[in-house]
């Protein structure tokens, strides 16, 4: 019960504020972090990412690209939609591994079917821009609007602005 409340905590804390916003995790919750995220638990797995890809968030962690997309991946393998979005944001940008539109978008993919609405919205910016797949504004039009149906604004603003 206590690990679910700690990773239900810090999952909450690591997606609903900016790292300047966010309070930092003391070094107790950090380790009691890193032994649920290797026991398996894929919300502490993409806490703990969250650790690693975000500065001065958890005590005694450094930013490292490259272990914030381990645990990422971790989390990814086992479904969870925040980690295979973060995982995607990862591949679009080059951090952490090479520039990979082609994996971006399959990860996001996996995030938008399960109804994560910035992973719907980043597809629409997929199609709009053309980046990894065709130019396509009608599907670009899609994204968007499913962003905007589960509450994301700037997916609401993105499918107005194709009108």
């Amino acid at each position: 019960m206590l690990k679910t409340m700690l990773c239900a905590a810090a999952a909450v804390l690591m997606t609903a504020f900016s790292p300047a916003q966010a309070a930092k995790l003391d070094a107790a919750a950090v380790a009691r972090l890193k032994a649920d995220a290797e026991s398996g638990n894929a919300l502490a797995q993409t806490a703990l990412g969250d650790c690693y890809a975000a500065f001065r968030l958890c005590a005694g962690i450094q930013h490292d690209a490259a272990k914030a997309r381990m645990w990422f991946e971790k989390a990814a393998a086992q479904g969870d939609a925040e980690a295979q979005y973060n995982l995607g944001v990862m591949h679009a940008k080059g951090q952490g591994a090479r520039k990979d539109y082609a994996r971006a978008r399959e990860l996001w993919e996996k995030a938008a079917a399960q109804g994560l609405a910035q992973a719907q919205a980043n597809l629409g910016v997929l199609y709009r821009n053309g980046h990894g797949v065709p130019k396509d504004n009608a599907i670009a039009k899609e994204w968007f609007g499913k962003a905007c149906d589960n509450g994301f604004q700037p997916g609401c603003d993105a499918y107005r602005r194709l009108d």
